[in-house]
């Protein structure tokens, strides 16, 4: 008697065990559904047409290509109110080589040296009067800046997509995208159609800087955290040919880091600016409406794109020197800072564009739908963004999970 009883308990136990089973393979299968139905949504190089709710959160891209990167939010901290330094100061802690984000508020400049930026990545300063967010990515040497709305606050979330650094506006459950400026995850739907408003900015070297800036100030050092702003957190990363996380979207036949400029024109619409067509003749390009004009001075490492209208006329340029151009349309000589020094327009300045600065294979992937300027001077050896050379990245032990559970493992050169 007491035997049979014991293999009726048996009996139940396997049972629940079996619809248990039971149980968590249709939620598998139908949360397999879902996402094939969202993945079905996804348009080249990863973004939906339309906002995909998936488990209660709204997305405007893959839910399972968003990856943690290992890093806690806030594990990287953003910097509030920053101190500023000198140009002398500035002059003895930075090389003249290194790169960092000029930016021009209402007569103010302020220089912010990718050696600091790389440590926190996000700065909400005040410049010429106004709030302003600036936005840098080491995994895709993205410089961006943007106006700041009154009230919202930044910080960096800890997750990724396509190597974007997600960033989190506190006090909400919205991950940013901090390359687009644009929210791409969100609680409700109505969140993911607004964006940040871009501001024009230019990416150069800090010797470059002090020569085209008689004043100004710097992103000082003390920025109340201990941090050996002399190293690079990320090692040899932006000269290695590797990245830390997938890349969903590698169309273009080019360097993965090989920097690239993307202008956001109409809605829906940008233009990636690859930098070896700005040694051709014809540096301005017009898309629809829209037209810029991209000047570098050959001996110097930093790009300008402006806007081509001057009071409703629309120019067109052909490089006349290393560091000058030629309108077609009044014949007036320009320089590579967008100055008219000779001819029937001579000390107009053009406007700067809003641009993001950033590694082509970031441009690809991010705004893959981009018309190219200067298509035909890309490199015609294809390389493959290899995201398992991680040893040749140098960077910061990098451990994280994407929303499905994939683990991810970046291990460093020491």
């Amino acid at each position: 008697m007491q035997w049979t009883q014991k293999k009726k308990y048996l009996a139940v136990a396997m049972g629940a065990c079996v619809l248990g089973a039971l149980v968590y393979g249709g939620k598998q299968y139908l949360a397999a559904r879902e996402l094939a139905r969202i993945n079905d949504a996804r348009i080249d190089g990863g973004w939906y047409e339309s906002p995909l709710s998936y488990n209660g959160t709204w997305y405007l891209v893959p839910p399972n290509e968003v990856y943690g990167s290992g890093v806690e939010e806030g594990g990287i901290p953003a910097l509030i109110n920053p101190k500023t330094m000198t140009i002398a100061e500035a002059d003895e802690v930075i090389a003249d080589d290194l790169g960092g984000i000029s930016v021009e508020m209402n007569g103010e400049a302020r220089f912010y040296p990718v050696q600091i930026m790389n440590w926190h990545e996000v700065v909400h300063d005040t410049l010429g009067g106004e709030s302003i967010l600036v936005y840098y990515g080491p995994l895709t040497g993205t410089a961006s800046v943007y106006e700041l709305p009154e009230g919202k606050t930044f910080t960096v979330s800890g997750q990724e997509y396509n190597n974007d650094v997600l960033l989190k506006e506190e006090g909400t459950e919205t991950l940013w995208s901090g390359v687009r400026g644009t929210p791409v995850v969100a609680a409700n739907e109505a969140t993911l159609s607004t964006s940040l408003v871009r501001l024009p900015s230019t990416f150069m070297t800090w010797g470059e800087w002090k020569d085209v800036h008689d004043s100004g100030f710097v992103l000082s050092t003390d920025t109340g955290y201990t941090r050996d702003y002399t190293r690079h957190p990320y090692g040899n990363y932006e000269n290695s040919p590797g990245v830390y996380f997938p890349v969903n979207h590698s169309a273009i036949p080019v360097r993965a880091k090989e920097p690239a400029y993307v202008v956001q024109l109409t809605e829906g619409s940008a233009l990636m600016v690859n930098i070896v067509a700005l040694l051709d003749q014809t540096p301005s390009v017009q898309v629809g409406a829209e037209c810029v004009v991209a000047f570098r001075d050959v001996a110097m490492s930093y790009t300008n794109i402006f806007s081509c209208g001057i009071d409703g006329q629309m120019l067109t340029f052909t490089r006349a020197g290393s560091d000058t151009f030629v309108d077609a349309e009044t014949s007036s000589t320009w320089n590579s800072s967008g100055v008219a020094i000779s001819g029937e327009l001579k000390g107009t300045q053009l406007t700067l564009a809003p641009v993001i600065r950033t590694y082509i294979f970031a441009a690809d992937a991010l705004f893959p739908a981009a018309t190219v300027m200067g298509e035909e001077f890309i490199f015609e050896e294809e390389e493959e963004i290899d995201t398992d050379a991680v040893d040749a990245a140098g960077g910061a032990v990098i451990e994280g999970e994407n929303t499905d559970g994939a683990t991810i493992e970046v291990v460093p050169a020491e």
